[in-house]
């Protein structure tokens, strides 16, 4: 299947499904995840921050936080969100991000509800730590269940599936 877009930022290339929302970004570069009003971040703040990817089947509002976990309340019937963080090369040696191969395709029993730093019936997560290129990242995604956890699940593979990890 065709992606409807490709974008490329901090070494991310996403090729987006068709009904994905996505975008890469470091919190303070003024990207729509930022918000309206002033993050308050001193100068080494920004420049610490990581890149992020976040994607969802529903629309990404302006000003969330790196693991976005306000979209858990706005997830819907059969709806997904993903995000990705990249911790950088100094934590790539970590033994938590020592899995050195993508931890995706998802299985729909990865998905647990109490893998949340949220609760909401209906909606399940999970987390997975990895390296790529000798960079550390964090996944984290919620879906919820809806009908069942195989739709959206096969969803966020379609969208992993398209997650390249290029040099900075």
């Amino acid at each position: 299947m065709q992606p409807q877009a490709v974008i490329r930022a901090h070494g991310l290339e996403l090729a987006i499904p068709v009904g994905w929302n996505a975008e890469i970004f470091r919190l303070g570069d003024g990207s729509p995840a930022d918000g309206d009003g002033p993050l308050n971040l001193t100068t080494r703040e920004l420049e610490n921050s990581p890149p992020v990817l976040h994607a969802a089947t529903l629309d990404l509002p302006r000003g969330r936080g790196t693991y976005a976990t306000e979209m858990i309340d706005r997830l819907g019937h059969g709806d997904a969100f993903v995000a990705v963080i990249d911790h950088g090369p100094e934590q790539a040696r970590q033994e938590v991000f020592s899995m050195g191969v993508v931890p995706w395709p998802l299985l729909p029993d990865h998905f647990d509800p109490s893998a949340s730093p949220q609760t909401k019936t209906g909606v399940v997560f999970v987390q997975r730590f990895f390296n790529q290129r000798d960079r550390a990242f964090a996944l984290f995604a919620g879906i919820d269940e809806g009908p069942g956890r195989a739709v959206p699940v096969g969803r966020v593979n379609a969208l992993l599936a398209g997650l390249k990890v290029m040099g900075h």
